[in-house]
């Protein structure tokens, strides 16, 4: 398999570098506490490929699915925000590393580094507590995963620090106004791409639960009509779709 950004749905997305596989905020079940899944995964649990790590960027539940974390292999490693690795032990994974933002690790020939983010919130009983964080996934390309954020200056910064190929950056539950202050609109987007100066963008955080006041396919539609007035090089993939980087 050459390398390809699949997206799975909501902020569920596989990376892959030929054949090694990177899982990033896997969340496959059917219901998010009180909150249905509108589509189904784009791929189903059962057809993932052996995975070479699975990347968690914060707590919310939305992000941080116990279910789905409970059906995938426990040898496969997984880098996660700092504060969820005693809940990923005690779910039986054997290597875990817990990154702060601008700290990295590796996994084989492949450079994991924490990016910060601008998000906040507690979710009662449905929230472990945890750093908020994006990652930067290195190898012969570079992709960019924001996690679940708010547009701030720190785009600037990563994109200082990185040549990225492929941003992945959350479009949707900006409604009502005040959501902004931790998520983003895709105005926001689109001005933390040409922040971030990626070569490609793809949108997540939308299309698969409600989770903002707006329509669930408001973001992708709102996105569209910007990008008819203005072309960028952003791609917008429905759940299963795929593309090569």
């Amino acid at each position: 398999m050459p390398r390809r950004v699949t997206f799975i749905g909501h902020a569920s997305v596989l990376v892959s570098f030929n054949s090694a596989h990177f899982l990033f905020d896997p969340v496959f079940s059917e219901r998010i506490v009180f909150l249905k899944r509108r589509i189904p995964p784009g791929i189903r649990l059962e057809e993932l490929p052996p995975l070479s790590g699975i990347l968690i960027s914060h707590g919310h539940y939305d992000h941080f699915d116990r279910w789905t974390l409970r059906q995938l292999a426990k040898t496969t490693p997984v880098i996660a925000a700092r504060g969820l690795g005693t809940h990923l032990k005690k779910l039986g994974f054997k290597t875990v590393y817990e990154l702060s933002a601008w700290e990295s690790t590796r996994l084989g020939s492949f450079a994991i580094t924490a990016t910060p983010a601008k998000h906040f919130g507690r979710q009662p009983f449905f929230h472990e507590i945890s750093d908020f964080i994006g990652f930067v996934l290195q190898n012969e390309k570079t992709v960019y995963f924001a996690g679940d954020t708010a547009y701030f200056e720190g785009f600037q910064q990563i994109g200082e620090r990185f040549l990225i190929d492929v941003a992945l950056l959350p479009i949707g539950a900006y409604k009502p106004r005040k959501n902004l202050k931790k998520h983003m609109n895709p105005p926001d987007a689109l001005r933390a791409f040409k922040d971030l100066n990626a070569r490609w963008m793809i949108p997540i955080h939308w299309g698969t639960f409600h989770l903002g006041w707006e329509g669930i396919n408001a973001p992708a539609q709102w996105l569209e009509r910007l990008l008819q007035k203005e072309a960028l090089p952003v791609r917008i993939l429905k759940a299963g779709e795929w593309t090569e980087f």
